[in-house]
């Protein structure tokens, strides 16, 4: 592999690339803007409400599905914000607690939740590239599981907690200390990554930059 990448005379890196990538390849590289999946929308699938809203996700390996269960006993406790919850493992045991708690929708279908992040107010999910693009676009607060095992997470979420975009959040956050996390996160993190958001404007044009690149480089 480290041999193709020397033969190699052109790289197309997106936003939060590694800096010790972009160092290595450095006289190699064309920086293009976000590319966004085809599960983004903009069009609005909620109804209008006065309550915050917050999405839960899972992702395809299903990295929180087990954390997730483990807070669904508090969400009542929230009466103030709706919840959708990516709901793609769960049991029917746990489908009718959720069920039961008036203000939370499952959606059992993974792709189909993140066109809901253009109408939400604020995510819990793990920091994957592709949540982290269309939060980013959309300019939407997180609180991103650092998920300790994966390198490519892990330095997404540094990478956006340092420029102040993201609240990490820890094995601690899917216990009993829960609704304590929450709250303060409403309290407090929700205004400022919202204030933050303010100074940048992410663009997701970066298919069609890609696009004229290699058509550029094979006329």
């Amino acid at each position: 592999m480290t041999l193709s990448y020397k033969k190699t005379d052109r790289f197309i890196f997106p936003p939060l690339t590694d800096d010790l990538i972009l160092k290595r390849y450095k006289n190699k590289i064309s920086n293009i803007n976000f590319i966004i999946t085809d599960s983004f929308t903009k069009k609005n699938y909620l109804k209008k409400s006065s309550k915050k809203t917050c999405i839960i996700m899972d992702n395809g390996s299903r990295v929180l599905s087990n954390k997730i269960v483990k807070i669904l006993r508090y969400l009542n406790e929230f009466k103030s914000l709706n919840f959708i919850i990516c709901g793609n493992s769960f049991d029917m045991k746990t489908i009718k607690l959720v069920n039961k708690i008036k203000h939370c929708k499952i959606e059992k279908n993974l792709k189909k939740i993140h066109r809901y992040i253009s109408s939400c107010s604020f995510l819990i999910a793990r920091g994957g590239y592709n949540t982290i693009t269309e939060s980013l676009i959309l300019k939407k607060p997180t609180l991103l599981y650092k998920e300790s095992k994966n390198i490519e997470v892990r330095k997404n979420v540094d990478q956006l907690n340092k420029m102040k975009l993201t609240k990490p959040v820890y094995d601690k956050f899917f216990t009993k200390k829960f609704k304590q996390y929450l709250n303060n996160f409403l309290n407090k993190d929700y205004y400022l990554l919202k204030k933050n958001f303010k100074k940048y404007k992410f663009k997701s044009n970066g298919s069609d930059q890609a696009c004229r690149m290699i058509l550029s480089c094979i006329s």
